[in-house]
């Protein structure tokens, strides 16, 4: 055997152990691989470059793609496939779909009908505004977060997580990591998310986000077991999270309200009402192991 067919057998040995810890550790190698490319992108776009925030969406695929390359690695065309069904998987009764748009929008309008000064400043949308909204909600979807994301928080890590863990812990687990997942935005984006300019304003507005996300990730391993594993739901419900709640009711409240009591306000009544979809399902947020 000659150099070069000796060089080929060992760089097939090494391909072949790389996709077997993919394999073993595929949670760790998606957790691994998602946080270096974001983190990195967002250090050199934000902290070195400081390039406008439109930059931001190749970063924020890193959940998306790093599920893409796995699944392709260790699961191949049937991975990919069931995926791909799961994005599309839309009969789910429309009890989910009121939930899916509903849920969210309706919490953060009781959080403002709660606080005297932002109920007097709310104002409901007109049909302009509304239809102005349609556009609006589908650039989200596509380029700002669900679409980016959820393909590889929902639809490769949290089915994992929740076999090995259970749907409580593995959404914790979950949760947790999805929150980290922003943290060079508050560090390296001005105002992001109600951080200030000094260190300790970012990482305390960095570690309130972290445990935001905690709650609400609980919601959507609820919506994603409930709906048979459907992404398409996911996806749509983490749009209206990032659309509809701000854009439909805080418009018209100060934003001195918006960034302080009602944004803790909302943070608690989201708590309850996690804790409550954990007491109506003992727990399981209607987890399946066939999901």
């Amino acid at each position: 055997m000659d150099k070069r067919q000796m060089s080929t057998k060992e760089n097939t040995l090494d391909q072949s152990r790389l996709v077997e810890s993919m394999k073993r550790h595929p949670v760790v190698w998606f957790f691994g691989i998602t946080l270096s490319f974001t983190w990195i992108y967002e250090l050199l776009i934000f902290g070195i470059l400081k390039l406008p925030m439109y930059y931001l969406v190749p970063g924020g695929y890193g959940p998306t793609l790093t599920a893409i390359f796995l699944t392709i690695m260790t699961s191949g065309r049937t991975g990919i496939r069931n995926i791909a069904q799961r994005c599309l998987y839309w009969r789910t009764g429309w009890r989910w779909y009121l939930v899916v748009f509903g849920s969210l929008p309706a919490l953060m309008l009781l959080c403002i009908l709660l606080i005297p000064a932002a109920k007097a400043a709310l104002q409901m949308p007109t049909y302009t505004a509304a239809l102005t909204y349609i556009p609006l909600f589908i650039l989200t979807l596509l380029l700002f977060g669900p679409l980016a994301e959820e393909v590889g928080w929902r639809g490769f890590a949290l089915p994992l997580l929740q076999q090995r863990y259970g749907p409580l812990v593995g959404t914790v687990i979950l949760g947790g990591f999805w929150g980290m997942w922003h943290l060079p935005l508050f560090l390296f984006v001005p105002g992001y998310n109600g951080a200030g300019a000094d260190i300790g304003s970012k990482l305390l507005a960095f570690f309130l986000f972290v445990i935001f996300c905690i709650p609400l990730a609980i919601l959507f391993t609820w919506v994603f077991n409930g709906t048979r594993g459907s992404l398409l739901m996911v996806i749509i419900l983490h749009t209206v999270n990032n659309t509809s709640p701000v854009w439909l009711f805080l418009g018209s409240v100060p934003k001195s309200i918006g960034d302080g009591i009602l944004k803790y306000l909302f943070t608690i009544g989201l708590a309850l009402l996690a804790v409550l979809l954990l007491l109506m399902t003992r727990g399981r947020l209607r987890y399946k192991r066939s999901l």
